[in-house]
């Protein structure tokens, strides 16, 4: 199963997720206790002391008035003294009851229950004194409200007293711990905020290296198959198989595209080796071919001279044929001699006929030969074929790659600045995809050139093909005109036999020896024409060969070329 770049990602910012929410509870349970704490503060503590110190102002207030009663000779003063006196009492009970329902410790209940037993017996006392003071015995009220009743308010009002420091301190008290719950929790926070930062920047500064460099191995690559290198490299192989994200697929893809160059590459080369062989072995098939066009040019020439001496001997044998009758046996002998003659050119003929066999072998070889180089520079434009499939592979990556980084960047984007890191990383890689992207133009602009080149080579031996094919026609011409020489030949010695066996009849049938020398000359004179035209042939089948030994050049010249270009890559 492979974990993908994304999937990192996801779980990265899970797992910071995950933290910022155990740091958010943290932070509300913290922030709960200082509340909890500040509430027993408010509703407890401050409360009882407000409390405390209401009673006591209660108290405070009533004993004032009831010196006041004791003072006072106005009965209506007396009477609303009287009714002040039962509104604070009854308030300092409600506000003892209200106080009862605050206690959350023993010492407040210790000091409520002081309090209890303290007040009734004041009131009580209190009561007696405003019942003197209304019955206007002023000095008895003010006697025993500066005695007993003295002892029971100072009574009261220390349990009052005891209350509100008591409810102070542990105001104070709780204060001091909810600091220290606050600075516990602000410590706790600080502490989880500083955890949840470092793992944050551990985990994306790893997630960054890993990714920056796998990105550096696999661009290290590409510029090894930009340099031309296409050595194989098994633990780089190994490497990329070790990778179980989306770096896997790249890596293999360019791998392939390396195995895939390596092996078109070496196939270039061996075709390259051999058209260079086949131009030579062309080249020397050539020039033999060439030197026996000359022979049978020589022979052919000799022919002409020998039908032409013929032609001349005839007419003047036509001019002195009255003198033959008396030189008969010189005319035996000079017959003879064109008898010779005309077998050695019988002989030149059948030479040349072996010749032209010859020659036909050798245009047939030459025409196998041109389809062989016409099949090796199809088979070159083929495998250029396969390498711009192989560049338009390289751009499809390349355009992956840039899509890929552009995807990174809006994410980076999105995640503001804790993306920016990876956003120049996003960068980086859309800046290598657009120089890998050069390198595959520069790669398909010398695909171009092998390919013109291989089409010009293939259009060169197309015109080779057809003048090998001429050739074939040529000298199929010319050994029908070499059977013509040699039916001729044999017609004339069969002529000359017949001189030879009738010659003693000469005198009497010279009009028949006559016709048959012009016969003979007109023979001779038409061999002659023939030879020459059969020359003239050949003249062009030996401008033929020159051209076909320049375009076997050429097409040398041509695999020299795509050899150097070859040699360029390291496999």
């Amino acid at each position: 199963m492979k974990f993908t770049i994304r999937d990192k990602l996801i779980a990265s910012f899970g797992l910071i997720i995950l933290l910022t929410s155990f740091l958010g509870v943290y932070s509300i349970i913290s922030i709960k206790s200082v509340k909890d704490k500040a509430s027993e503060i408010t509703e407890v503590w401050s409360k009882g002391s407000d409390l405390a110190h209401n009673m006591d102002q209660t108290m405070s207030e009533y004993r004032l008035r009831e010196y006041r009663h004791v003072l006072d000779d106005d009965p209506d003063l007396m009477n609303a003294t009287e009714k002040e006196l039962q509104d604070l009492r009854e308030k300092f009970e409600e506000e003892l009851k209200e106080y009862q329902r605050t206690i959350i410790s023993k010492n407040d209940v210790e000091i409520v229950k002081e309090i209890k037993n303290y007040y009734p017996k004041y009131f009580e006392i209190s009561s007696k004194t405003i019942q003197l003071s209304r019955e206007s015995q002023t000095k008895d009220a003010f006697n025993l409200m500066c005695g007993e009743s003295r002892q029971d308010f100072e009574n009261v009002n220390t349990s009052i007293e005891k209350l509100v420091q008591y409810n102070q301190e542990q105001a104070s008290l709780a204060n001091i711990q909810n600091d220290q719950i606050y600075g516990h929790s602000r410590l706790m926070l600080m502490l989880n905020a500083t955890i949840i930062i470092i793992i944050s920047i551990v985990v994306t500064i790893s997630i960054i290296n890993i990714i920056t460099k796998r990105i550096n191995f696999l661009v290290k690559f590409i510029n090894k198959t930009a340099d031309l290198d296409l050595v194989f490299d098994q633990a780089g192989l190994n490497v990329i198989k070790r990778y179980k994200d989306e770096f896997y697929d790249m890596g293999m893809a360019l791998a392939n595209m390396r195995r895939t160059l390596r092996e078109l590459v070496e196939s270039i080369k061996q075709n390259s080796v051999d058209v260079a062989l086949n131009s030579d072995f062309l080249s020397n098939i050539i020039s033999e071919t060439s030197q026996s066009i000359e022979a049978i040019a020589k022979a052919i020439d000799d022919m002409v001279q020998g039908a032409t001496d013929l032609a001349r001997n005839a007419e003047v044998g036509v001019n002195k044929l009255e003198g033959l009758a008396e030189e008969i046996h010189g005319s035996v002998e000079n017959t003879n001699s064109v008898k010779s003659h005309i077998e050695l050119a019988s002989k030149s003929n059948l030479e040349g006929m072996e010749n032209i066999n010859k020659l036909k072998n050798v245009v047939e070889s030459n025409r196998k030969v041109a389809e062989n180089i016409l099949d090796q520079v199809n088979v070159l434009s083929n495998r250029s074929q396969s390498i711009e499939k192989i560049t338009e592979t390289i751009k499809a990556i390349t355009s992956q790659i840039n899509i890929l980084s552009l995807n990174a960047a809006i994410e980076a984007a999105r995640a503001g600045a804790q993306g920016n890191g990876f956003s120049i990383v996003a960068e980086e890689i859309r800046k290598l995809a657009y120089e890998a992207a050069d390198s595959t133009k520069e790669i398909d602009a010398i695909v171009r050139e092998v390919k013109k080149e291989i089409n010009k080579t293939k259009s060169e031996m197309t015109t080779v093909g057809n003048m090998v094919i001429q050739m074939d026609e040529v000298s199929k011409d010319t050994e029908k005109a070499f059977k013509t020489i040699e039916n001729s030949a044999s017609n004339i010695v069969k002529q000359i036999d017949r001189i030879v066996v009738s010659i003693s009849s000469i005198d009497n049938n010279k009009n028949d020896v006559i016709g048959s020398i012009s016969d003979m000359s007109a023979i001779a004179e038409e061999s002659a024409s023939t030879t020459e035209e059969i020359s003239a042939s050949i003249e062009q089948q030996s401008a033929g060969m020159e051209q076909i030994n320049q375009s076997a050049k050429k097409l040398k010249h041509v695999s020299i070329e795509l050899q150097d270009l070859i040699a360029k890559f390291r496999t």
